[in-house]
């Protein structure tokens, strides 16, 4: 485990604040089972208590650029790995880059248009399935959101809103399984849906989708399965959840590859940062910014599925687990 990941353990465990105490800190890094060197834990917790951690977020809330936030972060830091330090938690809280995928940029508007749009229908879809789910026992059909999704900038001057009730049509299936045709959408969806009380519609795809359907998994955990109709597509689709994302809490996304773990079909397991192995697909985690309900996104490089869940806690702990195993 790097410090990085022990970092990342301590906020799934303890919560954001933890990096701001130095106290809490040095305590919860000391509870792990394989902490960091004392030499680490010591530094990170002596930049803690020089205010860095709220620096830099104050920063980053103000509309400061990585680069300037760190550099206000710094402010009143003393020693020779300061700013060693200062990386480590900014990368743990999401304000600092943390060796995120590369994002291709893309040339072309309507390219552009196109994965803004494909964005703003998952973060959307989530919504629709989440008030489905709270009126399951009541209503005959599934229930649209009462409010629209956020409108995501794409362009300066260029916004996409997501699709109204008036565009969105869902349809029952008898079983789980029924809701889906693609066999490789089915295939990522199956270890989510041998569990009481799991519910799926059918959706009408959206733009660049080939196929989509809402869940209502159980336990409070709702999802959007989509496969694209351009794997190629993926690329540019995490890049705007990791760096252009109106639907998360500044500083809450975190992002990694995953891949399937040996011998386990259906098991997946996140590669640490700075791991040489490519994996099958890109996850990315967040919290939504008005509720701060978890929220988790993956993708599958060799078949263009994209996958979003929403938990209602915002314990992440909770939906990275279901999502590794649902029957952990």
């Amino acid at each position: 485990m790097t410090t990085l990941t022990a970092l990342e353990e301590v906020v799934d465990r303890h919560g954001r604040a933890t990096l701001a105490d130095p106290i809490a800190l040095t305590g919860a890094l000391r509870s792990l089972a394989t902490p960091p060197p004392d030499a680490d834990i010591a530094d990170l917790a002596g930049v803690s208590a020089s205010g860095a951690v709220e620096r830099l977020r104050a920063a980053v809330e103000a509309g400061a650029r990585p680069q300037e936030a760190r550099a206000e972060a710094l402010r009143g830091t003393t020693g020779d790995r300061a700013e060693w330090a200062v990386d480590q938690l900014g990368a743990a809280l999401g304000y600092l880059p943390r060796g995120a995928e590369p994002v291709a940029k893309q040339s072309n508007s309507n390219r552009t248009l196109l994965i803004a749009a494909l964005v703003v229908v998952l973060l959307g879809a989530v919504g629709t399935v989440v008030v489905f789910s709270a009126n399951r026992d009541t209503a005959s059909g599934p229930v649209e959101p009462t409010a629209a999704a956020p409108t995501t900038t794409v362009a300066p001057t260029t916004t996409t809103t997501p699709p109204t009730s008036s565009t969105t049509n869902t349809s029952s299936a008898t079983t789980p399984r029924a809701a889906f045709t693609d066999p490789a959408l089915l295939k990522v969806a199956e270890p989510y849906l041998d569990r009481a009380g799991v519910k799926c519609e059918v959706a009408d795809p959206q733009v660049g989708v080939q196929e989509s359907v809402l869940c209502d998994l159980g336990s409070g955990i709702a999802a959007s399965f989509r496969k694209l109709l351009d794997p190629q597509q993926l690329d540019a689709l995490r890049g705007v959840l990791i760096n252009d994302n109106p639907s998360a809490l500044p500083g809450s996304v975190r992002s990694l590859r995953w891949e399937y773990v040996p011998g386990k079909p259906g098991i997946r397991t996140g590669i640490p940062v700075g791991t040489p192995r490519k994996g099958d697909g890109a996850r990315v985690r967040f919290l939504d910014p008005e509720h701060q309900l978890s929220r988790l996104y993956f993708d599958e490089d060799a078949t263009g599925v994209a996958v979003l869940m929403q938990a209602t806690t915002d314990d992440q702990q909770v939906l990275r687990a279901f999502w590794a195993d649902p029957d952990a």
